[in-house]
């Protein structure tokens, strides 16, 4: 398999030939339809509407960048140390927002899905260097099950998916495009029909699909890096704030 690096851009064969969107433009994205999602769920509840629906779109994208940041950072534990560095930080807004409670252990926030998901690809990276690659499906899925019995958000499916971007993105282009699309629709169709019942929202999911296939491969606008990773349990803080406030 090709191995990433700053030298093997993500863009796609025939898309690629278009100027199509920087990855800071489809952060920026994410982050905006993910405002969405949690703004409605924060003040309507778990009530199925179009905001939920957008929000949908989010989690698929960053997904994507952790598995192209995975294969582009010179530094993979320091990847992995601010990845649990703003979990913690995100818990207690996360709790208060969502649950009504400072602290809130049956559910917990996206970051360690994120965390555990570029830890799987971490394992693969170290069985490959000696020749035992062969075994990372194997860690992949007790990274999953860790998930799902840590109850972080998307869980065991966020971890594997995750994961399987990472491969994809491996894959010549012909390959990759189909690629993108088959983790985007496996991930509506496990979240739709997940251990708690039957999600129409996820149905959207699928969609992210087509930003990401119109990633350029280039880094976009220069922003500070800290500033998704902050925006995180800052947007949530403030939501909650509001919440408050109209209440």
């Amino acid at each position: 398999m090709t191995k990433l690096s700053e030298k093997t851009p993500f863009y796609f064969s025939g898309i690629g030939k278009l100027r199509g969107l920087s990855a800071s433009v489809l952060k920026v994205v994410a982050v905006a339809v993910m405002v969405c999602d949690h703004a409605s769920v924060v003040f309507n509840g778990q009530t199925l509407n179009a905001w939920r629906m957008i929000g949908r779109l989010g989690f698929p994208i960053f997904a994507f960048f952790i598995a192209e940041g995975a294969g582009r950072t010179k530094n993979i534990y320091k990847y992995m140390l601010r990845l649990a560095l703003f979990a913690l930080i995100s818990e207690v807004p996360f709790d208060l927002a969502f649950w009504g409670s400072w602290f809130y252990p049956a559910y917990q926030n996206v970051f360690f899905t994120l965390l555990m998901g570029l830890m799987a690809i971490w394992a693969l990276q170290m069985l490959e260097r000696v020749k035992l690659g062969w075994l990372s499906p194997l860690t992949t899925a007790l990274l999953a099950v860790g998930a799902y019995f840590l109850k972080s958000d998307y869980d065991a499916t966020g971890v594997v998916v995750i994961f399987l971007f990472y491969i994809v993105m491996r894959l010549p282009d012909k390959v990759r495009i189909p690629g993108i699309i088959a983790v985007c629709f496996a991930l509506t169709l496990v979240v739709q029909h997940g251990v708690f019942g039957y999600n129409a929202a996820e149905n959207c999911a699928v969609f992210a699909a087509v930003p990401l296939l119109l990633y350029n491969g280039e880094r976009g606008f220069k922003m500070n890096k800290y500033f998704f990773y902050a925006f995180y349990p800052g947007h949530i803080f403030l939501l909650w704030c509001l919440s408050l406030l109209l209440k």
